[in-house]
């Protein structure tokens, strides 16, 4: 007598689906946190570019903005009475978070909905279109040859060399990794202080903030130094949003030993600091 034949998988059969099945859903687990920790990343690096306007904040009104330190989206900037003059203002700090409505942006967040927070020279947001230049070649000549002002904004590498810049944008990442001072690590998240960690610094187990500074160099051949456009790059000559790489060395992609991709800005007329 033949026995009936029996529909369904053997034993062995469902085993093997079911390591099948288990593998993928390991690579999955395994992968997926890295590609959206590295989609947002790349997102925040975009944000930190757009809310770079400041760049034409200073071209249309001849200084920096102050920081907005109370949330409202406004630089918080006292006139001491003279509305009119600029020259004699001060701010409320001058590490805050990014003024994005002054700056004419929709929001001042990065992509973990954080504000992202900013810092600003303090003589910079005094000057005038008709000052800027000159209070920038002053400042330039100054740090020839003397130190850092450790009491205006600065930043700091792992060697502990200084620098004064003329403004620093930062975002605090998707994690607070040092456990201390909210999603800024490490000198980001001193409350209140001048000084930051350099933008470039290397991501880690304690430290995940992303940012850019711009030194003063950076801001004088954009906005002061004058001649022809071939091969520059600037506010002054009407192309920082052309989507082409004019001047082919302002932004650069260097990758860290680590394999952290860094985007970073060169200094001009410094080529070996990276701000």
């Amino acid at each position: 007598m033949i026995s009936p034949k029996k529909n369904g998988f053997t034993l062995i059969e469902i085993t093997v689906v079911m390591v099948i099945v288990g593998i993928i859903i390991s690579i999955i687990a395994t992968t997926l946190p890295f590609l959206i920790q590295s989609n947002k990343t790349r997102d925040t690096r975009a944000i930190l570019k757009m809310v770079d306007s400041i760049q034409g904040y200073i071209s249309a009104n001849g200084r920096c903005p102050c920081p907005d330190t109370n949330n409202d989206g406004q630089e918080n900037r006292v006139d001491n009475g003279t509305a009119a003059d600029f020259t004699d203002d001060t701010c409320t700090s001058y590490v805050g978070t990014i003024p994005h409505r002054t700056l004419g942006i929709a929001s001042g967040e990065d992509v973990w909905h954080n504000l992202v927070k900013c810092g600003v020279y303090e003589d910079l947001i005094k000057t005038t279109p008709s000052n800027l230049c000159t209070t920038l070649a002053s400042i330039i000549l100054f740090y020839t040859s003397s130190p850092y002002a450790p009491a205006k904004l600065h930043t700091t590498d792992f060697s502990g060399n200084s620098s004064n810049q003329a403004y620093v944008i930062i975002s605090g990442g998707g994690k607070n990794k040092d456990g201390a001072n909210g999603f800024f690590d490490g000198k980001n998240g001193a409350v209140p202080s001048v000084q930051l960690e350099v933008p470039d610094k290397i991501i880690d187990a304690v430290y995940d903030d992303m940012g850019r500074s711009v030194s003063f160099s950076y801001l004088n051949a954009n906005h002061c130094t004058e001649g022809s456009c071939a091969d520059v790059e600037s506010i002054r000559c009407g192309n920082c949003d052309d989507g082409v790489d004019n001047d082919g060395h302002l932004t650069s992609m260097e990758i860290r030993p680590e394999g952290e991709i860094t985007d970073t800005i060169v200094d001009t007329f410094n080529p070996g600091l990276r701000t």
